[in-house]
Parts: C-alpha cells; structure tokens; sequence
C-alpha cells in the first residue's frame, strides 16, 4: 500500500513527506510516527487526492497546526493531510468582507485585518491555530469567537464536491460546531464580515490582550490550551463536592489579597483533596484546565484527562481531541 500510495502522490506531482516523527512535529510533542503528511497545494490537488481516498479505503486524518491534538506514543498514524499550504488571504473593503483559507494561522489573520484598521477580531490574535481548526471547534478568547463575524464556510463534501454552509446552518455555541459532530466535510474557506475601527485602539487591544496571555496562560511548556470546554475547572468540580466548594471560595478569596498570576496553591490544595499523586505534574502552574508536556507520556496525558472527567462526573466536554484512529472515507 506504501508504494502505490508514493506513486500517486509522485505522478499527481503532490508534495508529502514519509516517515514522520510526531514527537517531533505535532505542537504538543508527542506520538510515535505518521507515515506519509501530504501537503495538498490548492483546492485541485485536494480534491485528486480526496477521490483517490474514496476509491481506495485508506485512512487518514485532516490537520492544521495540530495545537489542539493530542497523537499518542503506541499508534503508527498513516496518511495526515497538512492545509498548512491553504493560505491565501483577501480583504475587500468595499464589498465589506475577508475571504481566508483553512490553513492561514488565525494570528496572522487578525493582524493583517488590524493592519487594514478592520476590528472585531482582536482577542483572537493569540490563538496559535489555523482558520479552519478555529472553525471546527469554534475557537475563542476574551469575549471574542471565530464564529462572531461568520458569513459562510466552503468544505468538501465526503462525495468529493464543494459545498458552502451558512453560519446560521452550524449551530455554533461555545467551543462547539457541527463540524465536531457530524461529517459536514473539510473545511477549505471561509468568508467574514469585516468593520473598520480605529487603527490605533485596535493594536492597543491586541497588546493588551498579549500582555493577558503571557501573564495568565501557559508559555513555559507544550500545551494544548484548555482540556476541556470550559470558562472554570475549579467550579466545575466544586459542583459535586461540597467542602471542596467552600474551600474555593476561601483559596479564591485568599488570591485577591495575594494576586499571585497563577494558580499553584489552588492546585496543590485541589490534589491534595481529591488526594491526585503523579509522577511528573502534568497540568499547567496557571490552571488545571491546561494539559502540558512537562515529559510525559500520551498515556498519562490521557489518565489526567480522564482524572478531570471524573472529579467533574463528566459534566464538562473535551476541547482537546485525543487522535485514537483515523477516517476512511468508505465506510466512515
């Protein structure tokens, strides 16, 4: 299967690489290895390597900038298929919308919008992922969501065609899309209502927010962002213990006379109640929420996160997505 997927990808001139380290490549540091990344260049080459997949049951797996995947260290992964390549960007003022590829990383979005004097999409500057995982898992961040100035979501389809989605038809919520639920496609474009601000307010509020995240949110390691989708861990677990909620309100009110820019103590009065014991610490110093790679191993990343499910009796949905298998496109 190797050689007859190599040779297509060679005489359909599609750029890939073989043999791939995922420690060393996914955005968290860990798996073991994926055989072929393939790197479609535009739409066409997509859509000859997609009807290829439909008529060879070959699985694999859509990714962007992979910050929001966990691969794990015992799964050799087939075929990834990278959009990093899907970057183009078009602002048009006089028409009143930004049209922007799947692969372009949100960040550099929302700074060629602020560029243009455009607002509405500032707290978005810091997320380090691509449009189209930004869509999937309608990203957010300081009161701002990919999905606020939505118009339409082009994708193709599992029959290999193109279709165009409005935004009213994804039933967006927080962290949350039909794009998690449901095979709606891939997703290839979108376009975005587009508002010009003032220039100068606009960089300001970036800074602002910049200066937020480096104070408040993880940097020190690789991480995936929140595990969970979810705006407090702590009240999410309070809800099922009653002394453990007494004893946040008191650890909260404490940390408003010590204004310390992370959450150790609350951490360690967390692990000690619930009596949580682990070889490395592998959640971040700012909040539980946050999985890090401080060396661990994708089977303790995962015994943490189904610690969190428990101590919130699952009330809480993953963020994160744990890559377990891939899709075939028969048979799905």
């Amino acid at each position: 299967m190797n050689n007859f997927l190599e040779d297509f990808l060679l005489n359909s001139m599609i750029e890939f690489k073989q043999n791939v380290n995922l420690s060393k490549y996914s955005y968290f540091k860990t798996g073991k290895m994926a055989q072929f990344i393939v790197y479609p260049n535009c739409i066409k080459e997509l859509k000859t390597f997609y009807n290829f997949l439909i008529n060879n049951p070959i699985p694999y797996r859509i990714i962007g900038s992979t910050t929001n995947l966990l691969f794990l260290d015992d799964i050799i992964y087939y075929v990834l298929i990278s959009l990093g390549k899907f970057n183009k960007i078009e602002i048009n003022e006089p028409k009143k919308f930004a049209e922007v590829e799947s692969g372009v990383m949100l960040p550099k979005f929302v700074r060629k919008l602020a560029e243009r004097g455009i607002t509405g999409f500032e707290g978005l500057e810091g997320i380090p992922g691509t449009i189209g995982g930004a869509i999937y898992m309608n990203a957010g961040a300081y009161g701002y969501e990919i999905s606020d100035n939505l118009i339409n979501v082009n994708v193709l389809t599992k029959n290999g065609e193109i279709k165009s989605f409005l935004k009213k038809n994804l039933n967006f919520s927080f962290r949350y899309s039909s794009f998690k639920e449901r095979d709606v496609g891939i997703i290839l474009n979108a376009r975005f209502d587009i508002e010009n601000g003032n220039k100068d307010e606009i960089f300001k509020k970036i800074k602002y927010f910049n200066v937020n995240r480096r104070t408040y949110q993880e940097h020190k390691y690789p991480n995936l962002g929140s595990i969970f989708a979810t705006k407090d861990i702590y009240a999410d677990i309070a809800q099922h213990y009653l002394f453990y909620k007494k004893i946040l309100y008191f650890t909260r009110k404490l940390n408003i006379v010590l204004k310390p820019n992370n959450n150790k103590l609350l951490n360690k009065i967390t692990c000690l109640y619930f009596n949580l014991r682990f070889k490395k610490r592998p959640f971040s110093d700012k909040t539980m929420n946050c999985l890090i790679n401080n060396d661990i191993t994708s089977k303790e990343a995962i015994e943490y996160i189904n610690t969190i499910k428990r101590l919130t009796k699952n009330g809480v949905l993953l963020e994160n997505e744990i890559i377990y298998k891939f899709d075939s496109v028969k048979g799905r």
